[in-house]
């Protein structure tokens, strides 16, 4: 039949003046257009039944508006830090060492930011003496920094002081290239970081300079945030973790620590202008000291603790015994360079090098070394990746207990970065995830070693740099304050978020060094939140509203009962609470999972509204109530202020009038009871064009209101010393 079509069309073209060869390939061209109209026909098709369905989706989305009342239960005392304990210092952020060829798919066939997301982030390349950088990592108020990572048992730390432009040179790489004894290279030399396929991270060598250790050190120290530091372990074994650590390179690196802190010139100011203050003197102790001055201050001074290596488990052959002989190396050396012989040992084995809270104070001075200074590290390890106890971890816990301050772990409970937004998203607003994060580790170390504390070393949500369009959207914020939150309550001691800069999961963007959504949630949880924290237990009162359609609404009593059963069993709210100790003040933690239900709190243990004022409110939501909008709004205004300052010479006075009006800061929030207005006002650096302030100003409550949470929020309340609430649950601390 075909043949005798072609022939038959043949024979009409052949009158037309065309040969057999033009017929077919008229004959294709014509069906092939056929076959595009049909397909374009049913794509419009299909776009039509999408859009029905979207439109009904929405439309059954705004008419099924539901509010009900809940109770919230403070049962029992779950953690309580003590009178000594830091609560502030629990909110810890990473800084990794991944360089600008990082790259985790989300597109990453193009070589832009968005794809490559380490440019300008990691502990090498972070623009540290931007003002806007620091304003807003010191507007955290004292963070602890986790300087750490994947590529922290690559870098090497250079030995010697070196110019600038010898800094890690290309002739150094060159040369290493072409010499044959390439082992002995990477331990002598500092090397840039390169790609390689020979490491199970893609990339090998790194340098850090001394230079850049001093900057980083005067970042954190102006921004008054702590370091946490990982040693290099894998020095010397050449990828081969049975093979015994090299310690010269972490001695030398250490030894260097002891050297002063280089103070930055204080440039000629106008008496109105606010001066930073980098380290807090206590004159009160200077009566003791009168024939000396002050220690300067060292490059010891920022960090508290240190760890490591980095997830060395994934190396097949590692063992307990020789990740624990690791471990008491780095605690004899750090004894060794940092002790007196005299001095005692800590309960963990370590010997006290005591800071001295931190001011440039000299300590009591020792017969042996009058003008010594003793420091006080943490030691932590060992950075196992969702914790799983078995012969590994018990062996481990047993050799260390004696010389370790806590132990680490890490979880990206929400799977990969690379996978889509739709299963991210759902796993990000799933109120049961993450319900019993942290239960196990708790359970463990109470077991065999409740002296220790529990770590949470790095979370960032979605590994491989999280996703573009969740990790650094508001959406990242259940997740985050839920993890939180819930390792708080049990027992954990510190939580690091991965990262501050760096990776679609960063609190500040690294492009426009503006906060993302969480970084909000994290300055919100590390100053309203309190040492002691509570069990709760959530139960539903009653459905009190419900604007479902008619087909799915009754007035019948037994379908509205079922209606609140269904209600019960997937309660989208969470709440935790905290109680203040210095402020006397109970704080809850509440958040919103649900996209179209109104969540109420009518009764807190047995307070009702007329007990639960005078409050403070924090209502965090997003433009439009979208998951992805990189916006947050709390009580419903932006809390990133844009201020434009002039610059010139001659307005220079009005100018600093203007600056210290228009720094509205988070009122009365610190930890401690003590009014924080003007922390973030002596910022290190000077105002630009467009500057950009934190402005957080409370919803205050003084009159007899229920606690209401909109769709898709969350919030923290803050009742006052007055509030009855507070009084009981909190008077007794």
């Amino acid at each position: 039949m075909n043949h005798h079509n072609s022939s038959s069309y043949s024979h009409y073209y052949e009158d037309q003046g065309k040969d057999n060869g033009t017929v077919l390939s008229s004959l294709r061209r014509q069906r092939r257009r056929q076959r595009q109209r049909r397909q374009e026909h049913g794509r419009r098709r299909r776009l039509h039944d999408t859009s029905n369905v979207q439109a009904k989706t929405k439309t059954k989305t705004k008419t099924k508006e539901t509010t009900i009342a809940l109770r919230v239960q403070l049962t029992d005392l779950a953690h309580d830090w003590g009178p000594s304990g830091d609560f502030g210092s629990y909110v810890c952020v990473c800084m990794d060492w991944w360089n600008q060829d990082k790259c985790d798919g989300n597109n990453n066939e193009n070589n832009t930011t968005t794809d490559c997301p380490w440019i300008h982030a990691s502990v090498l390349t972070a623009p540290l003496d931007h003002p806007k950088l620091r304003y807003w990592v010191q507007a955290l108020g004292g963070v602890t920094l986790r300087v750490g990572g994947t590529l922290a048992d690559s870098i090497v730390y250079q030995e010697e002081e070196a110019d600038e432009e010898e800094e890690a040179d290309e002739e150094e790489e060159e040369e290493f290239n072409n010499n044959n004894d390439a082992n002995n290279n990477v331990r002598r030399q500092c090397l840039p970081m390169t790609k390689s396929n020979r490491t199970h991270s893609g990339f090998e060598h790194g340098c850090l300079t001394r230079r850049r250790w001093r900057e980083f050190t005067s970042f954190a120290q102006s921004v008054k945030a702590r370091i946490v530091f990982g040693i290099n372990a894998m020095y010397g074994r050449e990828y081969d973790v049975t093979q015994p650590w090299d310690s010269s390179n972490a001695r030398s690196f250490l030894q260097f620590l002891q050297q002063p802190q280089p103070q930055p010139q204080q440039q000629p100011q106008p008496q109105q202008q606010p001066q930073p203050q980098l380290v807090d003197v206590d004159d009160s102790s200077n009566d003791h000291h009168d024939d000396q001055p002050p220690l300067p201050v060292l490059l010891a001074d920022a960090i508290v603790g240190f760890e490591f290596g980095n997830e060395l488990f994934h190396f097949e052959n590692i063992t307990a015994q020789n990740q624990a002989q690791g471990f008491h190396q780095l605690n004899d050396l750090l004894n060794e360079i940092f002790g007196d012989g005299d001095d005692e040992k800590t309960s963990n084995g370590l010997v006290v090098v005591d800071n001295h809270d931190s001011n440039n104070v000299p300590p009591p001075s020792s017969p042996r070394n009058p003008r010594s200074r003793r420091h006080r590290f943490d030691l932590y390890g060992a950075d196992v990746v969702s914790w799983k106890r078995g012969p590994f971890m018990d062996e481990f816990v047993n050799l260390t207990q004696d010389i370790l301050t806590g132990y680490t772990w890490h979880a990206y409970p929400l799977g990969s970065g690379q996978d889509d937004v739709q299963h991210l998203t759902e796993q990000m607003m799933r109120a049961d995830k993450l319900d019993t994060l942290g239960d196990k580790p708790m359970r463990h170390i109470q077991q065999v070693a409740p002296h220790l504390k529990l770590v949470m070393g790095e979370a960032g949500g979605a590994y491989n740099s999280g996703h573009v369009n969740c990790s650094n959207r508001f959406m990242d914020s259940f997740w985050y304050l839920k993890a939180m939150a819930t390792l708080a309550q049990n027992k954990h001691d510190l939580f690091c978020r991965q990262a501050l800069l760096g990776g679609h999961y960063e609190l500040i963007d690294q492009a426009t060094l503006t906060p993302n959504p969480s970084y909000f949630a994290a300055l919100l949880f590390k100053r309203l939140m309190g040492r002691h924290i509570w069990h709760t237990s959530t139960a539903l009162l009653a459905l009190l509203a419900s604007s479902w359609s008619s087909s799915s609404s009754s007035s019948d009593p037994q379908q509205q009962q079922q209606q609140q059963q269904e209600h019960k069993v997937k309660l989208k709210q969470r709440v935790f609470a905290h109680c203040n100790e210095h402020a006397s003040t109970v704080t809850l933690l509440v958040l919103n999972y649900s996209p179209d239900t109104t969540a109420v709190l009518e009764q807190v243990d047995e307070f009702v509204p007329v007990d639960l004022v005078p409050r403070e409110e924090y209502i965090a939501t997003a433009p439009g109530n979208a998951l992805t909008s990189q916006t947050i709004l709390i009580n419903g205004q932006d809390p990133v202020v844009r201020v434009v300052i002039p610059q010139e010479e001659e307005q220079q006075e009005q100018d600093i009038q203007q600056q210290e009006q228009s720094w509205t800061f988070l009122k009365n929030s610190r930890s401690d009871g003590q009014d924080d207005t003007t922390a973030a006002a002596t910022t290190a650096g000077q105002g630009t064009a467009n500057d950009e302030r934190l402005f957080l100003e409370p919803n205050t409550i003084t009159s007899p209101q229920v606690i209401e949470l909109p769709p898709y929020s969350y919030g923290f309340f803050v009742f006052g010393q007055e509030s009855r609430i507070s009084q009981a649950k909190c008077g007794g601390f």
